[in-house]
């Protein structure tokens, strides 16, 4: 299975980023490039209380190229300042093991 986390930099940035703005940014899922984050690392425990395994697990990040591309619905500027200030967010998030994914790989126990 591969799905967004919680426990990620673009996460953390987005609730921080909806604190300030009274909650008007959306950035889950209600707006145009909004994004869902149903899983937490607590959930995976919680599975593998449940009969599972893990095999293999590896935070990874989104594509930089998919990210930038997600901007259709934006202003010019503020295309500008994301194609600017992304790459080093990505770099961060990728240095500092908070990258936006998890890549998860589970068995049945029998």
């Amino acid at each position: 299975m591969e799905t967004p986390i919680q426990e990620s930099l673009f996460h953390v940035s987005a609730r921080i980023g909806d604190i300030l703005t009274g909650y008007r940014m959306n950035n889950y899922g209600i707006n145009t490039n909004g994004h869902i984050y149903k899983f937490c690392g607590r959930t995976f425990e919680k599975i593998t209380e449940m009969g599972f395994d893990i095999i293999y697990k590896e935070k990874i990040g989104s594509p930089l190229k998919e990210i930038l591309g997600k901007t259709a619905y934006m202003s010019k500027k503020n295309k500008i300042i994301l194609k600017v200030i992304l790459p080093f967010v990505w770099l961060f998030a990728r240095v500092t093991n908070m990258e936006n994914r998890i890549f998860i790989v589970m068995k049945a126990v029998k």
